[in-house]
């Protein structure tokens, strides 16, 4: 273990504000040190070398080391200290990324020398679904908060286009599903349905530009910021339907919360560096549970908030059930703040220059380079065939989620949507447990891929639309519920493989490309869906479903395909190292 001792006190001691050494010693040190790493990968793999399953590579691609020319040093952090101490903490013992431009040119720009840095806590050391317990109470906070605020924005819409769209009465607009006023509900619902769709739409496109930039910009200053600024801009929207609820406004007035919900990032630059940062703390072989785990106690929490949030605007009206979700809110920035700590830590470069690099054409080019580049085997057809499946599940899933409602209250259900309202909920809190409680069991007890895991997801989403379309009566209503509480399943297993495959310090940039389906995509769903219904509603108001598990069909030889073509020995977890070898 010379060799490895070296490889840690040359790196330890290694002083970016010194001029690297002449072209005669620094790439011979460089190559010295590289070939002791190639013979031992545990002294830079974050992972635990001996669980074979968490093996990560060092380096991305062999190389052969007859000059130093040929030099591929990957970003990587060197743990010192804390290999071989269990107590150790995270975010010790680290040093800065080095760049192959940098290390052998000193004068390479410092900006691809100052990256972040992963801590250098191994994850294997960490406590079972450490990453998603640490942000459990965020799920929590953030789901009871959405499902709060939900049917409470869905009702002062409908308000405010009865008031001043249509200006009726006041006493018909407080009492519009009373039964006595259902011409009057009729217009008012279908001029709101095109309200609620244009406030999707101003909360999903400033989010869209800011997730081709933030992605890159969190692999190289860390997830936190990209993870806590979002909720300042939700605080700042609840606040402004506080005042909404009290002020009576033209429904288009409604649009600015939204936009200044998503100036600031919104949900979905959130949840792309919520996603990461589960990534950065977890192990290939767990992160599937870890994503699981988070998904459903926001998925249980958002269910119950739905409920909570009726109830209380059924007793209090608009502002209180506001004043709870700006307060929740609140309670995810104040704990971000003082409990959630960065595994990629923000280096000593950062400061008030770093901000102007988030709009840079250099983020958008690393973007395009994590789709282009070339991988083992056929990764790269891999990532883009599970592009493609997020894409039909995202348009699937919210499409068909749009007009579920409708389709309940339609004959031959006919359900009121109190009705509907106690179904749906009582579906996503059983769905939740079910995700928290099979992911883990197929993971460590059946030792199911990742790839699998995605097939159960979507067989059970197809056979679930079919029951649906056929569904005519109650009990088969909730076998549709039944048969669909694994469907989420695919969602889980989408995250973790994109996560798994691509580099350690491309997670964030994948992750945001993911952000950016969900902003588009469900809003290209819906539109597809509604129109289906609505041509389709008077001889099979159940086509739609049926129409959307044909189309889950690609999706799932997708990964049919990814699941048996990876199988191969070739993407094994010692596959580098065998190249790296025999090179």
């Amino acid at each position: 273990m010379d060799n490895v001792d070296r490889v840690r006190n040359d790196l330890a001691s290694f002083n970016l504000n010194d001029e690297i050494a002449g072209p005669s010693d620094s790439p011979l040190r460089l190559a010295e040190s590289a070939a002791a790493v190639t013979h031992h990968p545990e002294v830079l793999s974050p992972y635990n070398p001996g669980d074979q399953t968490d093996v990560a590579p060092v380096f991305s691609r062999p190389f052969p080391i007859e000059g130093a020319e040929q030099i591929i040093v990957e970003p990587v952090s060197v743990p010192l200290a804390a290999a071989d101490d269990d107590n150790s903490t995270e975010g010790s013992s680290l040093i800065p990324q080095i760049s192959p431009q940098s290390a052998l040119n000193p004068d390479v720009d410092d900006e691809s020398i100052f990256t972040s840095a992963p801590s250098a806590v191994a994850v294997t050391r960490l406590p079972p679904c450490y990453a998603s317990l640490k942000l459990a109470p965020v799920a929590l906070f953030f789901g009871l908060a959405v499902g709060i605020a939900g049917p409470i924005v869905t009702e002062l819409v409908k308000l405010r286009v009865c008031e001043k769209e249509y200006a009726f009465q006041n006493d018909t607009c407080q009492n519009l599903n009373d039964g006595h006023h259902r011409k009057e509900n009729d217009l008012v619902v279908s001029t709101a349905a095109h309200y609620s769709f244009l406030l999707s739409l101003t909360a999903s496109l400033p989010s869209i530009l800011f997730a081709v930039f933030t992605g890159s910009w969190s692999d190289h200053f860390g997830r936190k910021l990209p993870m806590m600024i979002p909720f300042c801009g939700m605080v700042l929207s609840g606040i402004l339907l506080i005042v909404f609820a009290y002020v009576p406004t033209h429904p288009l007035v409604l649009l600015v919360f939204p936009f200044v919900s998503a100036s600031l990032g919104g949900w979905i630059i959130a949840s792309a560096a919520i996603y990461s940062y589960l990534g950065d703390y977890s192990s290939p072989a767990t992160l599937a549970i870890d994503i699981a785990v988070f998904d459903g106690i926001l998925n249980l929490a958002s269910n119950i908030g739905s409920i909570v949030g009726g109830v209380l605007y059924g007793q209090y009206g608009f502002p209180y059930p506001m004043i709870l979700y700006s307060g929740l809110l609140t309670l995810i920035i104040v704990y971000m703040g003082i409990a959630v700590s960065d595994r990629r830590v923000l280096v000593r470069e950062f400061n008030r220059h770093s901000f102007a690099r988030l709009f840079t054409t250099k983020n958008v080019k690393e973007n395009y380079e994590m789709l282009t580049k070339e991988r083992i085997g056929r990764t790269k057809r891999h990532i883009w065939l599970l592009l493609f499946s997020a894409v039909i599940g995202l348009i699937c899933a919210v499409g068909t989620g749009a007009i579920q409602q409708l389709f309940f209250e339609t004959a031959p259900l006919n359900w009121s949507t109190k009705q509907y309202t106690i179904f749906s909920a009582m579906t996503g809190i059983v769905t939740g447990l079910v995700v928290m409680a099979t992911v883990p069991l197929l993971k460590q007890f059946f030792h199911f891929a990742d790839t699998t895991v995605g097939i159960v997801g979507i067989t059970s989403a197809i056979f679930a639309l079919i029951a649906l379309s056929a569904t005519t009566k109650i009990f088969m209503a909730v076998a549709y519920a039944a048969i669909g509480a694994l469907s989420s399943l695919q969602f889980v297993s989408l995250r973790s493989l994109l996560t798994n495959l691509v580099d350690e310090n491309e997670r964030g940039k994948m992750m945001s490309v993911i952000a950016s389906f969900q902003a588009v995509f469900p809003l290209l769903g819906t539109l597809i869906f509604t129109s289906v219904f609505s041509a389709s509603v008077s001889w099979w108001s159940g086509f739609a479903f049926a129409l959307a598990a044909m189309i889950m069909l690609s999706a799932l030889a997708a990964y049919c395909y990814i699941d048996v073509d990876r199988r191969q020995a070739v993407y094994g977890p010692e596959s580098n190292l065998r190249q790296r070898k025999s090179n």
